[in-house]
C-alpha cells in the first residue's frame, strides 16, 4: 500500500513528459512550416494552445511562434499584438534560449513598426540582434538576416541613409550565412534605393545590374521584372536613356504578372506609372504623362508615396503654364515634404540609435574592464601561488638534504 502514492506520482510525471514530448513535436513541425506554409503552423499551434496541456514555459514557447506564424502572414499587427509580444519578450528574457530572445524582441520590433512607432521598433532589433548568439552552431542566422532587413526598413523610411546601407549589408551577410539566398539578394538590391537618394546613381545602377544577375542564376524572372523599376527610375530622369526606358516599360508590362493579368498593378506597385509619366513628360506628350501621373493615386498614401505624384502634375502643369494648377500642386507638395512627425521620428531614430551603440560601448567596454581586472587578480594569485610553491619546494629540498647530510655524519661517527 506504501507503494501507491510513489506510483501515482511516477505516473504523473510520465504524463507531463509525455506532453512535453507531444508539444515539442508540435513546435518542431510548426518551425518546419513557418517559411513556406505559415497559414498551416498556425493552425497547428492553435490546436496545440486549445488543449490546455501544456506547461506555462511550453505555453509560451507556442504563442511564441504563433505570433511569428501571424507576422510572415504578412497580418498588420494592433496594439493589442504590442501587448502580447512586450510580455513574450519579457519571458523569454528570463529564461530561453538566445535564438527564443532573439525572435521575441524582432517580433516585438515587428508590432511596434506597425502601431507606427520607428524608435521603439529600432530598440527591439538592436536588443534582438544582441541577443543572438553568433558563436553557435545552432545559431538562427535568418532571422537575424530578418531583424536588420527590417531595422534597413526603418531607417530608409525616416531617410537615414548611412544607418539604412550599413544595415542592409549586415541584413545580406546573416542572410547568406542562414542560407536565405534571395532575401540577401532583396537587401543587397534595397542598397540600390538608398544611395538613389543620396544622388550616387551609378553606384545605385551598378547594384541593380548585379541584383538582376544574380536572380537570373536561379530563374527569378518576376523578381527581375520588379527590380528593373529601379533601372526604370534612374533613366526617366535622364533625356539620353528614354528609351532604355521604354524598352524596360515594355518588358514589364509584357511578362509582369499582376500586369498580364489584370491589365492594371495592384496599389502597392502603382509607382510605376510614375516612371512612365516620367517617360511620356520627357518626349512632350503631356496629356498621357497627366493621365499616368494620377494613375499612381491610391487610399492611405504615405507622404513619400505622394511626393512623386505631386512632383509629376507640378511639372505638367508648368509647361502648360497654368498658374491655379501650379499654384495648387506646389502647395501640395511642398505640404508632401514637409511633415513634422516624420521629421521628429527622424530625429528620435537617429539618437535612439546613436544612444544605443554608444551605451553597447560602454557596456563592452566595463565588461572588457572587469574581464581585465579578473584576469588581473588570477595572475597575482598564481603568482602568489608560485613564490608559496618555490618556497615550500625550496623548503623541503633543504629538510631533505640536511637529513641526508645529518644520516651521513652519523654513519661517520659509528665507523
Amino acid at each position: 500500500m506504501r507503494r501507491l502514492p510513489l506510483i501515482a506520482l511516477m505516473l504523473c510525471l510520465l504524463a507531463a513528459c509525455g506532453d512535453d514530448a507531444r508539444i515539442a513535436t508540435v513546435l518542431n513541425r510548426a518551425d518546419s512550416l513557418m517559411g513556406s506554409r505559415p497559414d498551416s503552423a498556425l493552425v497547428l499551434l492553435d490546436s496545440a494552445l486549445r488543449t490546455g496541456d501544456a506547461s506555462d514555459r511550453q505555453t509560451a514557447r507556442l504563442r511564441l511562434r504563433r505570433l511569428n506564424a501571424i507576422n510572415k502572414l504578412d497580418t498588420v499587427f494592433t496594439e493589442a499584438h504590442v501587448a502580447q509580444a512586450s510580455e513574450l519578450a519579457a519571458h523569454f528574457d528570463r529564461h530561453s534560449t538566445p535564438n527564443e530572445r532573439m525572435l521575441a524582441h524582432y517580433l516585438l520590433g515587428r508590432t511596434y513598426a506597425d502601431a507606427g512607432q520607428a524608435p521603439q521598433a529600432i530598440q527591439s532589433y538592436l536588443e534582438a540582434a544582441e541577443c543572438a548568439d553568433t558563436t553557435s552552431v545552432d545559431c538562427d542566422y535568418k532571422t537575424l538576416g530578418c531583424v536588420f532587413s527590417q531595422m534597413a526598413q526603418l531607417y530608409h523610411k525616416q531617410l537615414l541613409l548611412s544607418f539604412e546601407i550599413e544595415t542592409r549589408k549586415k541584413a545580406r551577410h546573416f542572410a547568406l550565412l542562414g542560407k536565405d539566398t534571395l532575401n540577401a539578394i532583396y537587401d543587397y538590391k534595397a542598397i540600390a534605393s538608398a544611395y538613389i537618394l543620396m544622388n550616387k546613381k551609378d553606384s545605385a545602377e551598378y547594384i541593380i545590374k548585379e541584383a538582376i544577375s544574380q536572380y537570373k542564376k536561379y530563374n527569378r524572372d518576376q523578381d527581375i521584372l520588379q527590380t528593373s523599376l529601379l533601372l526604370m527610375y534612374l533613366y526617366v530622369e535622364d533625356p539620353a536613356r528614354l528609351q532604355e526606358a521604354k524598352s524596360l516599360m515594355d518588358e514589364f508590362e509584357s511578362h509582369y504578372e499582376p500586369f498580364v493579368k489584370n491589365q492594371q498593378l495592384p496599389p502597392s506597385k502603382r509607382q510605376y506609372y510614375y516612371y512612365k509619366g516620367r517617360f511620356y513628360d520627357g518626349i512632350g506628350k503631356l496629356d498621357s504623362a497627366e493621365y499616368y501621373y494620377r494613375k499612381v493615386s491610391r487610399s492611405k498614401m504615405s507622404f513619400s508615396q505622394k511626393n512623386p505624384m505631386y512632383l509629376g502634375l507640378l511639372s505638367v502643369f508648368r509647361k502648360r503654364h497654368n498658374a491655379d494648377s501650379i499654384a495648387k500642386y506646389s502647395m501640395l507638395y511642398c505640404e508632401a515634404n514637409d511633415s513634422s512627425i516624420a521629421i521628429k521620428d527622424q530625429h528620435l531614430t537617429a539618437q535612439l540609435t546613436a544612444s544605443y551603440r554608444y551605451n553597447t560601448i560602454q557596456r563592452l567596454a566595463l565588461e572588457n574592464e572587469k574581464t581585465a581586472n579578473r584576469f588581473r587578480i588570477i595572475l597575482a594569485i598564481s603568482i602568489i601561488f608560485f613564490i608559496v610553491l618555490v618556497i615550500l619546494i625550496s623548503y623541503f629540498i633543504n629538510r631533505y638534504k640536511n637529513k641526508q647530510r645529518e644520516l651521513r655524519e652519523e654513519q661517520i661517527k659509528k665507523h
